[in-house]
């Protein structure tokens, strides 16, 4: 709930009220505030009622009004409700405010098949923020109750995804300016669950399913670098002032000259999460990770724009009525994947579609201009997806990968993956003693195919030129699949 209060705080919600010292509560503060949030949920009278309280004052939020109001100018027709949010703010001098709230928050929208479902029981958030730099500091939250609901599809044949969260905290701040701010975080949590509900087909070809996703606890760690907070919000204001398309096209020099200068949005991105007891449940079978891992790392809208994640699951275990005895030594315990994605330009599409946006039309952005994006996108035609490192680890072998493919537009990939395993001689026992004659003719043709150094490790070197077919070890794929036959 910070990230709301960011929206309309983060830069200048209160940076008109220069008073340096507010012993007091005063009606004239009292009322500037009023307006600045006007400046966020509408011009519509009593969106936001603030009121004295002792050295402090009470904010009152009717967001759901707010967000009604805009979607009639709009004109979208969508049912809307929303708990008020009330916060304390606070003036501790020199600009410097204390942001409070406490209460249970819930929000719902339905549009036709759509229904998106939001509460917490209970919300208790705390802030510092500085009007002089324009950003937040000691952020904390406690939440419990989590709960989300997502439905989509007429009655009988609906989609539903839920999840719930027993309790969640976090602890948050920031440094740098307004123009870069620099935001680091803390997020532990317990009793994680999602459900995913799956219709059945129509005709009755497939089953309605359930799949579950629970983890007992998880902690995540995120930092963004640069973040142009003063910009955005002045693009946010921009939005809500300017509900209908109408209103949008006639000012749309001011809206382009906006996403411009809210360019590159940030400059990265990173984020670490740990889960612990991962159970996916998928039928009533129960696939187990003891712990899991996920690092991942972007960047903002800029020139030199990366994208890459690392995961990692290990204790893994698998439902025993899915593994064959004799399979046991080959389920992995654990599994690592680290890939990275570069070589393409967000910075430079971005600025084309900000130049050319005709916000009261649709698309938003003209086709005609679809080819220059692609080129603008792809500055070398290409981008690259790096394997950097893939593991696989079981009782009976461990495997390698890593490589790099070129990643073209409408054009199939081309690179080269290398492939490295031991233990080979103890799967290929397994399969012989338990008559697995198809799974054993199938790793004995890829034993042939391989290249075996002096202790037994297996290689493959899997190119896929620009043209041509398939190699594995310089071999054409296709003459070591008539093997097989």
């Amino acid at each position: 709930m910070m990230r709301l209060i960011g929206c309309f705080l983060l830069v200048g919600a209160v940076a008109s009220i220069t008073s340096p010292v507010l012993a007091a509560a005063s009606p004239d503060v009292a009322k500037q505030l009023e307006r600045e949030f006007a400046g966020c949920l509408g011009s519509e009278p009593d969106l936001a009622r603030v009121t004295s309280l002792g050295d402090a004052y009470e904010v009152h939020l009717d967001v759901e009004r707010a967000i009604k109001t805009w979607m009639t100018r709009a004109g979208v027709s969508a049912e809307v409700k929303m708990s008020p949010l009330i916060w304390k703010m606070t003036p501790r001098g020199r600009g410097k405010w204390t942001v409070e709230m406490d209460q249970p928050v819930s929000f719902t929208l339905r549009n036709g098949p759509l229904a998106l479902e939001y509460s917490i029981q209970s919300a208790k958030t705390s802030g510092s923020y500085d009007e002089t730099e324009g950003y937040y500091n000691d952020v904390k939250g406690d939440y419990a109750g989590i709960s989300i609901s997502e439905m989509v599809g007429p009655p009988g044949h609906t989609t539903s995804i839920r999840y719930a969260i027993d309790t969640m905290s976090y602890q948050a701040g920031g440094t740098g300016t307004a123009e870069a701010v620099n935001t680091a975080g803390h997020y532990t949590s317990s009793g994680f669950k999602e459900t995913l509900d799956f219709p059945a087909a129509t005709g009755g070809s497939a089953k309605p399913m359930t799949f579950t996703i629970s983890s007992r606890s998880a902690t995540a760690d995120t930092a963004a670098q640069g973040m142009n907070a003063k910009a955005m919000n002045k693009l946010l204001r921009w939005i809500v002032a300017h509900p209908g398309r109408r209103e949008r096209e006639a000012d749309r020099a001011v809206l382009r000259q906006l996403l411009r200068d809210a360019l590159p949005v940030l400059k990265s991105l990173h984020s670490t999460s740990l889960l612990s007891d991962l159970k996916v449940d998928v039928g009533g079978k129960v696939f187990a990770a003891d712990r899991a891992r996920l690092d991942m790392e972007m960047t903002g809208l800029i020139a030199d724009a990366r994208f890459g994640e690392r995961l990692e699951f290990s204790g893994i275990h698998m439902p025993s009525a899915t593994v064959p005895a004799w399979a046991d030594g080959m389920v992995p315990t654990r599994i690592m994947v680290d890939f990275k994605i570069t070589g393409f330009n967000l910075l430079a599409p971005a600025g084309l579609a900000a130049e050319k946006i005709e916000p009261g039309k649709s698309p938003l952005v003209p086709a005609s201009i679809s080819a220059a994006l692609w080129n603008a996108f792809l500055p070398k035609g290409y981008a690259t997806f790096e394997l950097a490192a893939a593991d696989v680890s079981a009782p009976l072998y461990h495997a390698t990968a890593k490589g790099a493919l070129d990643l073209r537009r409408a054009q199939p990939a081309s690179g080269e993956v290398t492939i490295q395993m031991d233990g080979m001689d103890a799967v290929n026992g397994a399969l012989l003693d338990a008559h697995a004659a198809q799974a054993l003719a199938l790793f004995t043709v890829a034993s042939a195919a391989a290249e075996e150094d002096e202790q037994g490790k297996l290689t493959w070197r899997i190119e896929k030129p620009r043209t041509g077919e398939l190699l594995v070890n310089d071999v054409p794929l296709q003459k070591i699949l008539r093997l097989m036959q």
